[in-house]
């Protein structure tokens, strides 16, 4: 045989490997760039406290609870906090006020809606009225037509008069004068209304107050047939003077045959003023240990409670808070305890830490010192 051709064969042969070896190097380095890029894009997609962004709350649940429900829950209260029934724990309080059922009744849609009108003084998404008391009172003495020389027109418009208000306990309140009168007049079980609708005649109001009703919104599509007549009923009045228009639309609560209570929250919701005994920080630490951080955070009670509505949400937030925690108590123990790789072994002698001798003064000294620490840290 040639000995050229051997040579040439076994050169070609020997580059055939290089170049396959080549070849799964070059396939193991895009593996590899592969590899890379995909963890980049995981890393990417992990979303934080401070990137997600919560998704949009569903209200139709919530709006859908009878109002007469919500007053009912309340008048129970504020019986409690006036003493005409016995006490109860805060606890006892907010599971009588945000029942179990309301929260499984949900389903994760967003209970803002009916806590707006709870805690009406920190819903910041709808303008105060500005209505005093006065003005109130002679307009619900206009929309029940009572004329100002009878019993009832004389306690609403005198309603801090002790001399003209029969119950003694309402005295200087004017909701529960509106209560006693509408119960003496025009007594009802309750209406229909819903908390929905509630918040929609709330929102006509305050559009009339503050002069912005006829104004293009982009909610149009979304309007209730409530809603619109409520509207229909300003359109038509849009010359007249602002207290024909409130009279109107007392007028139209009215007619939805409105319980006294609901005439008495009602009132109590226009002047911000519930006074059943719960606080915002009572309500919002119920419904979440952390919920009273993110109000204050955003200072908005509907993004509060978008947030919470939101189980991804939770669930982030819930990490966060035990990765802060661990690192704090990792950094609390560095600070009182001498670092150590090797951990105890079962079995073996260890060397305990023990206690220095010192004085009772000194002892609390020393606990003040470290707390004070921990707090800093």
């Amino acid at each position: 045989m040639n000995p050229e051709m051997n040579d040439s064969k076994m050169n070609d042969a020997a580059n055939m490997k290089r170049e396959e070896a080549e070849g799964d190097d070059s396939a193991l380095d895009d593996g590899e760039t592969d590899d890379e890029s995909q963890d980049e894009v995981d890393e990417a997609e992990i979303p934080t406290l401070e990137t997600y962004v919560p998704r949009p709350p569903s209200y139709e649940k919530a709006d859908a609870i009878p109002f007469a429900e919500i007053c009912r829950r309340l008048e129970y209260l504020w019986k409690l906090r006036s003493g005409k029934r016995k006490s109860a724990s805060n606890r006892k309080k907010l599971e009588w006020l945000l029942p179990d059922k309301w929260m499984e009744y949900l389903e994760g849609g967003s209970p803002y809606p009916f806590l707006r009108l709870m805690l009406s003084d920190h819903d910041s998404s709808r303008a105060h009225t500005g209505l005093k008391e006065s003005k109130i009172a002679t307009t619900w003495a206009a929309a029940m037509s009572l004329p100002k020389n009878i019993e009832g027109y004389k306690m609403l418009t005198g309603f801090n008069n002790p001399n003209l208000v029969k119950d003694k306990n309402s005295v200087g309140d004017l909701s529960c004068v509106i209560r006693d009168v509408v119960q003496e007049r025009m007594p009802a079980k309750g209406s229909k209304l819903t908390v929905g609708e509630v918040n929609e005649w709330l929102d006509v109001l305050v559009d009339v107050v503050k002069d912005r009703f006829g104004m293009a919104t982009e909610d149009n599509v979304l309007k209730s047939p409530w809603r619109k007549g409520l509207e229909k009923a300003m359109a038509s009045q849009r010359n007249a003077k602002n207290q024909d228009k409130y009279v109107t639309l007392v007028e139209k609560l009215i007619s939805k045959n409105l319980s006294p209570v609901e005439h008495k929250f009602i009132v109590r919701i226009l002047l911000q003023d519930i006074r059943v005994g719960i606080s915002l920080k009572n309500i919002l630490g119920y419904l979440n240990p952390h919920a009273m951080e993110i109000y204050n955070s955003f200072n908005n009670l509907r993004d509060t409670c978008a947030r919470l509505s939101d189980p991804q949400y939770v669930r982030l937030l819930k990490a966060t808070v035990e990765k802060n925690a661990m690192e704090i108590m990792e950094s609390n123990r560095n600070i009182w305890m001498t670092p150590s790789t090797f951990p105890a072994v079962i079995q073996k002698t260890i060397s305990p830490m023990l206690s220095r001798r010192t004085g009772f003064d000194t002892f609390l000294k020393e606990i003040a010192h470290r707390h004070s620490q921990l707090d800093k840290a």
